[in-house]
């Protein structure tokens, strides 16, 4: 599974993050949530895989060694453009076709969400993305790429080193 509908009964922050579950438990509560869906961690997942990301982002990560700005902004842009380059895998993109296929013609946004915001010791307030105005398939997998490569700015680099 890696796509649920906003009124799903399956969802944990572990998979959905923080403002999916938020959506799920407003929708659930009658409010008036505009029709969508959350694209789950296990997309992710298989996104890291397919492209065999992992050791190119381990390998990137652990060549820093201290708060270097211009090392880390190197590092930030190599991971980055491994996602942009990289394709969703064709088993996520069936399943992300049935539920987008309402969509398709319309502009919708795209907002990144993280399973981990606002721990006790950290605050990732400020540091998610919206991309507004997306029309069709193509635009979507850009959009996915870059909400999921938003984790390697050089900002949330930065801030879990400190």
């Amino acid at each position: 599974m890696f796509i649920l509908p906003f009124h799903s009964n399956e969802a944990m922050i572990e998979i959905v993050g923080g403002k999916g579950i938020n959506l799920i438990k407003l929708s659930q509560a009658g409010f008036n949530v505009p029709a969508g869906f959350i694209i789950c961690t296990n997309a992710y997942k298989a996104f890291i895989v397919q492209n065999n990301l992992q050791h190119l982002i381990d390998d990137a990560l652990r060549r820093m060694t201290s708060i270097q700005p211009a090392l880390i902004d190197s590092i930030s842009a190599e991971i980055r453009q491994a996602f942009s380059n990289g394709l969703v895998p064709e088993v996520v993109d069936q399943e992300l076709s049935e539920f987008f296929g309402p969509f398709k013609t319309i502009p919708v946004a795209v907002r990144s969400s993280a399973t981990f915001e606002d721990l006790p010791d950290l605050s990732f307030a400020g540091q998610q993305d919206t991309f507004l105005n997306i029309v069709g398939g193509t635009q979507l997998h850009e959009a996915l790429k870059s909400c999921w490569s938003r984790f390697f700015r050089i900002q949330r680099i930065s801030y879990g080193m400190v």
